[in-house]
């Protein structure tokens, strides 16, 4: 009898939930050929409105209906028509476990991910199948008015996982819809009369019709090719949702990163490991929300300031305790703590690194062992020749990339041309012909064509 009782309370409260509970809507998308989605992607990207600063998600609620919809197909009075449906079903256990909850902190319009509308865009349009080519067009067309945040382009990979959950939750309430169908039919076929005027219309469908023909035993294909072709949608539904996951979750959505095409010609930056580069960018984008600044425009900036007096420079506080010297350094976090870590692989462990990784400068600047997390779109590195001439004296202050072992320049001085060499060696000399200039980094400007030949060390010792 108590059994019986906490039964009935539990059917109660899962009735009254389930009327409470407001439908589940799905969205639905009218395909676009390739020839016009070019033009639709700019356009859709133009009308998006500003966003806000967080959303909201449903993946609690579709991965529910999901789990219980593929439930009640199970049921033998389906007499096995969905267990073609169920068997793909089961590859995507994965995109139920995705972690969605980040997804609610991004940047949102009308309460929706900023990400999650592009990403619904991208594969709504096309049948949920991913394409790389469209994926190309959206986001460069968004990248061209308003560039993608960091954490947007961090969490890109779930946005798309999770308009799948959704395209997936739709797909098997089209298959309940069936299910529902099919139990209509086995009432019709015992008592024609026994379904409402509600369900009326429905006697006259040609799917209807098929199913009570093969419920009643009618083996023709005729009868089955209507249930055949639904079916056959539905599971082709599923094997888009299948095959496009696989590729959105290991898709590397970085390179649409615009900031990375400054930032990744500064070796500092380049050599960095994931951790560092993660929290570098996180910098970026705060520093950005904070200045109400787009952060590709923050970084352009950034480059700038890097190239003036103030780049990379610091407060430091010194004080002698029992033979030891301690530094402290003081650095506001702004736009000069990002150039201080660009100008030195020390201060960008220092201030972006782990906070249990130790900073040992000999082993720092020899020891790559990361795995490079943030590819550019533009992969390059910045030759700079350095060339001052100012009063009629020549100042040097050349920076050879890495992978550059030696460089030659003619330049032209109150018209006289000269030719620059810069070459690697193990320490800084200056050279003037076959001559090498010691105690001085200056060169004298004459009336007569000058070969000067700058040795640079093969590390960077800051």
């Amino acid at each position: 009898m108590e059994y019986a009782i906490s039964l009935t309370i539990v059917i109660f409260f899962a009735a009254l939930y389930a009327i409470n509970t407001p439908k589940l809507k799905i969205k639905y998308y009218d395909p676009i050929d390739d020839a016009d989605y070019k033009r639709e992607a700019e356009a859709y990207v133009q009308n998006l409105l500003e966003p806000k600063s967080t959303g909201k998600v449903r993946a609690k609620k579709y991965i529910y209906r999901i789990k219980f919809i593929a439930f009640c197909l199970k049921s033998k009075k389906y007499d096995g028509i969905f267990d073609d449906l169920l068997s793909k079903l089961k590859t995507l256990k994965t995109l139920l476990e995705y972690k969605y909850d980040e997804l609610t902190n991004l940047p949102s319009v009308n309460g929706d991910p900023r990400a999650v509308l592009l990403a619904g865009f991208i594969l709504g349009h096309n049948r949920f199948r991913f394409d790389k080519n469209r994926v190309d067009i959206a986001m460069e067309a968004h990248n061209r008015l308003k560039t993608l945040c960091f954490s947007e382009i961090e969490n890109m990979n779930g946005s798309f996982c999770y308009v799948l959950l959704e395209a997936l939750c739709g797909t098997l309430m089209k298959a309940m819809t069936l299910a529902k169908v099919y139990k209509l039919v086995n009432k019709y076929v015992i008592s024609p009369y026994s379904i409402s005027k509600r369900w009326e219309k429905l006697a006259k469908s040609p799917l209807f019709l098929s199913l009570c023909a093969l419920k009643v035993g009618y083996k023709a294909d005729f009868y089955k090719k209507t249930l055949d072709e639904v079916l056959e949608n539905l599971n082709t539904e599923i094997e888009n949702v299948s095959v496009s996951f696989g590729e959105a979750r290991s898709f590397d959505f970085s390179s649409y990163y615009t900031p990375l095409e400054i930032l990744d010609k500064y070796d500092v930056f380049h050599l960095a490991d994931a951790v560092c580069k993660k929290n570098f960018l996180n910098a970026v984008a705060n520093i950005s929300d904070r200045e109400n600044l787009d952060e590709f425009m923050l970084t352009i900036r950034l480059d700038k300031y890097m190239h003036s007096a103030s780049g990379g420079h610091m407060a430091v506080k010194r004080l002698e305790i029992l033979g030891y010297r301690l530094c402290m350094i003081h650095q506001k976090k702004d736009i000069s703590m990002l150039a201080a870590a660009l100008s030195s692989r020390n201060l960008m462990q220092m201030f972006f690194g782990s906070k249990n990784r130790k900073i040992n400068s000999k082993s720092i600047s020899k020891v790559i062992d990361f795995e490079n997390t943030f590819e550019p779109i533009y992969k390059f590195n910045t030759l700079d020749f350095g060339i001052s001439t100012v009063g009629d004296r020549l100042r040097l202050s050349p920076h050879l990339p890495s992978t550059v072992t030696k460089a030659t320049a003619v330049f032209t001085y109150n018209g006289i041309e000269n030719t620059l060499c810069i070459v690697r060696g193990d320490d800084r000399k200056l050279y003037l012909g076959d001559m090498e200039l010691v105690g001085t980094d200056e060169i004298h400007l004459g009336g007569l064509p000058l070969k000067i030949t700058v040795m640079v060390p093969y590390e960077n010792k800051s």
